[in-house]
């Protein structure tokens, strides 16, 4: 697949987990301008998804899990063009790889297992010319029934050539193998393809419930605006009704302010009339206090007069007093 940012087939992509854009490891390494989703802070899938691997990261720890992981894809160091995950390595270079080493047909001659099969290397033909050469056959030279031929499918060397045998013969235990873990590959893709179907849906229902969700609230919402669009109105007709009470308010304080001026100026009036009927009165007993005034000094004067006499006489009452008393005691 292709790399979304330098647009480089690669087999070692990180993908995100939603959008599923992909970012292979040297532009994730190297690259400072990045695509928008295949940011660090996004959630991004290990490389070695494919083979099993649940690795998920939003943070910069994907270098250290990149280097420890045993399923990130690897190639083959034979150069057979095989991807296998990085455990599995050292099995396919002993028994799965097309270029590994093994002996030639009817012969001890150690050659790449490729080199081995009609179709690879060497013509075809030749090849068989090479085989039914070898001295050390073990078969008549005219009898041709396990000649090794072109396998249908060794344009993709997936199986050795054939021996006039039905295609089911063919599969040896290396080929069935080798299907094998091809057909697991697929089944890991196709998993991994139904849990983001699954979490596609998922997230769909989860949008169609907070659709839902937002439908309820707006209805809630709808109904206390009308709550409040009531609330509004009632206000405005109490609002209505207090300016009515201040306007009668504001007459009727009027009206008593006026009866209280008009009162306070009667006050004023009798107040004023009491005041000078109290100045008349004041005039008219003046005389009379004056006359009260000197009677008063009369009664002080003739108090003085007679305290005086009764302490010019009280010595004489005291003389007088035993010689009426002697003739009393004699009779």
């Amino acid at each position: 697949m292709p790399c979304g940012t330098c647009n480089k087939d690669s087999f070692e992509l990180w993908r995100r987990t939603t959008c599923r854009h992909s970012i292979c490891n040297p532009c994730l390494t190297k690259s400072k301008e990045l695509a928008a989703c295949c940011q660090i802070k996004t959630a991004i899938r290990c490389p070695g998804s494919k083979f099993g691997c649940s690795f998920v990261t939003c943070s910069n720890n994907w270098g250290e899990h990149y280097a420890a992981c045993n399923m990130v894809p690897v190639t083959c160091p034979q150069s057979c063009q095989y991807i296998v995950p990085r455990k599995d390595l050292s099995w396919h270079q002993s028994f799965e790889c097309p270029r590994r080493p093994g002996n030639l047909p009817f012969s001890a001659v150690v050659v790449a297992s490729e080199g081995a099969r009609p179709g690879g290397g060497d013509d075809s033909s030749s090849q068989s010319r090479r085989i039914h050469s070898e001295e050390d056959i073990k078969r008549k030279k005219t009898d041709r029934s396990s000649t090794p031929q072109s396998c249908p499918s060794a344009e993709e060397k997936r199986m050795v050539g054939s021996w006039d045998k039905p295609l089911c013969d063919q599969l040896g235990i290396e080929e069935s193998a080798f299907l094998f873990r091809l057909f697991k590959e697929r089944l890991q893709e196709l998993n991994f393809d139904v849990e983001t179907i699954k979490r596609d849906t998922r997230v769909a229902n989860l949008e169609d419930e907070m659709r839902e969700l937002l439908r309820e609230k707006e209805r809630e919402i709808e109904k206390l605006h009308l709550r409040v669009r009531e609330q509004d109105v009632t206000i405005e007709a109490m609002r209505s009704e207090l300016d009515t009470c201040k306007t009668l308010c504001n007459e009727q304080v009027s009206d008593l302010r006026k009866q209280l001026e008009a009162v306070k100026g009667s006050f004023d009036t009798a107040v004023d009339g009491f005041r000078k009927q109290l100045g008349d009165r004041e005039r008219e007993t003046r005389p009379f206090m004056t006359e009260m005034r000197l009677f008063k000094d009369y009664v002080a004067s003739m108090m003085e007069v007679l305290e005086s006499t009764m302490v010019r006489i009280s010595p004489e009452m005291s003389l007088t007093l035993p010689e009426e008393s002697t003739p009393n005691t004699a009779s």
